[in-house]
């Protein structure tokens, strides 16, 4: 059996397949265009248009006008010389307020419409000043370092007391500065690390010396491939080509050359 190109979807490709598609959903939309129309789409049909019960199972929209009639025209003029009559109006009249309490006025903060001439960080300056101010404690009084001095010879006698052996006078509380918890070298350390430096110094003379004194400079300074001229370029292939002809030359091994030499056999290089 022979299967063409056209019945292989594989075998065709992308573009054809498009447009197989594109055919098809053409030929779907000219059908549907050519047949029959819906009740729907044929603007007002009558009940011998549509089938049974139509109209419930779709959604139609239209416009519809009340007709004026005599009597409708009558009742709202009736409504409106009863109105008259009972003098009903329309507009709306005042709430009227009973025992009204005027309410007491506020004292509200002046603002001031110029512009700040402070910046922002000026007035976030003023307002952490202000906070720190206001959380600062009470001045201490006068009395307040003679009751520390009694406390503490108070507390001097009870240790002395509680104790078989004299205790000497401590240090006041008050008078106890903080100090920062910093790292500190032993002496032992210190000289150590001394010794080594010296020792450093007098195996290697290399901190005395400049730069230019341990590795001589170059005469020429280095330029790249693109900086150089023709002549550099030419000796530099040159140069590069007598290094491979030497690697491709064969070179006899030393035992061979001692066993020609005894035998008086003569070496060309």
């Amino acid at each position: 059996m022979h299967f063409s190109n056209e019945d292989d979807p594989l075998a065709s490709s992308t573009f054809r397949r498009s447009q197989r598609k594109m055919a098809s959903q053409i030929e779907k939309l000219e059908r549907e265009s050519v047949a029959k129309k819906s009740w729907t789409l044929l603007g007002e049909a009558s009940s011998k248009q549509r089938s049974q019960n139509s109209l419930l199972e779709n959604f139609v929209e239209y416009e519809s006008n009340a007709k004026v009639t005599q009597e409708v025209t009558d009742s709202i003029e009736q409504i409106v010389r009863k109105r008259i009559m009972d003098c009903v109006w329309d507009d709306p009249s005042p709430p009227s307020f009973v025992n009204h309490v005027p309410r007491p006025k506020q004292d509200l903060p002046e603002v001031s419409t110029e512009k700040s001439t402070a910046s922002l960080s000026k007035l976030y300056e003023n307002d952490y000043l202000e906070k720190k101010e206001s959380q600062r404690p009470l001045s201490t009084s006068k009395i307040t370092p003679e009751i520390a001095s009694l406390w503490d010879q108070v507390s001097q006698a009870l240790d002395t007391l509680s104790g078989f052996q004299f205790a000497s006078a401590m240090d006041s509380v008050h008078s106890i500065s903080s100090q920062a918890q910093l790292p500190s070298f032993s002496t032992n350390e210190i000289e150590k690390g001394a010794a080594i430096h010296a020792a450093s110094l007098a195996v290697s003379g290399a901190s005395s010396h400049t730069p230019e004194e341990i590795k001589r400079p170059l005469r020429t300074p280095l330029k790249s491939e693109l900086e150089r001229d023709s002549s550099k370029t030419e000796h530099q292939r040159a140069k590069r080509l007598r290094k491979i002809k030497g690697s491709k030359r064969p070179h006899a091994s030393s035992s061979l050359l001692n066993t020609l030499s005894k035998q008086k056999v003569p070496i060309f290089s």
